[in-house]
């Protein structure tokens, strides 16, 4: 019954997801979304590609750890029970993410001399073109791979199932913080020379640091 109960938590924490992504997409491109309006007659156009596309990753985290406190409170079941079990999903399903956007060319590096670690694109309608850019997309999906196992591991092994929560909200924000500054599409907004996505990560990182730190201490957790 854990399971089948952690499918159901994991299909509506998606949708929280999904939900969570747009909205914050929206609030971060605001500005560049009212330019795009007042310069444009087709507004069910804009519309239609704005719904389409436009997902920002924490966005999604948020509205998917929402999902699963909200969804876990609605059956009444304990979160911790399945928190082992959904959240190495987060980073898996990230990981596959990022490789669609090195595909696609969304998400891009910061220009490169490297000729050893760069990917070009020769026909993006995202990323620049016929110009070496560092591959943070799958440098990045690499990354999450490695966080996913480790979870999965720290999983099976703690009885405390909420510290893999914690764990997960401190490596993935680091990594992230890091690559940001490698990042060439700065559509996500800067506010004091960090990005929208470092500035979150710091909060999110100091969160369960800060977590962490007492659990740790909990009698009976090692």
């Amino acid at each position: 019954m854990q399971r089948e109960n952690a499918v159901y938590i994991y299909v509506f924490s998606a949708l929280f997801a999904m939900l969570g992504a747009k909205i914050l997409y929206l609030l971060v491109s605001a500005g560049d979304i009212i330019k795009a309006y007042g310069n444009t007659t087709n507004y069910l156009g804009l519309t239609v590609e704005l719904i389409r596309g436009g997902f920002v990753f924490y966005g999604g985290l948020i509205g998917a750890l929402i999902g699963i406190n909200v969804m876990t409170r609605y059956y009444g079941l304990v979160k911790n029970d399945y928190i082992s079990i959904l959240v190495p999903c987060i980073p898996l399903v990230h990981a596959f993410g990022r490789i669609g956007c090195h595909v696609v060319g969304c998400c891009y590096g910061a220009p490169t001399h490297s000729h050893f670690f760069s990917v070009t694109y020769q026909d993006s309608i995202y990323a620049p073109n016929n110009v070496a850019l560092v591959p943070v997309q799958l440098t990045e999906a690499v990354i999450e791979f490695a966080i996913f196992i480790t979870l999965v591991i720290i999983g099976i092994r703690i009885k405390e199932k909420s510290l893999v929560l914690y764990i997960y909200l401190i490596a993935y924000p680091i990594a992230r913080f890091i690559l940001e500054f490698y990042r060439g599409d700065e559509i996500r907004g800067v506010f004091a020379g960090l990005s929208t996505s470092q500035w979150i990560s710091l909060i999110l990182a100091a969160y369960a640091g800060t977590k962490l730190y007492r659990s740790v201490g909990k009698p009976g957790v090692k």
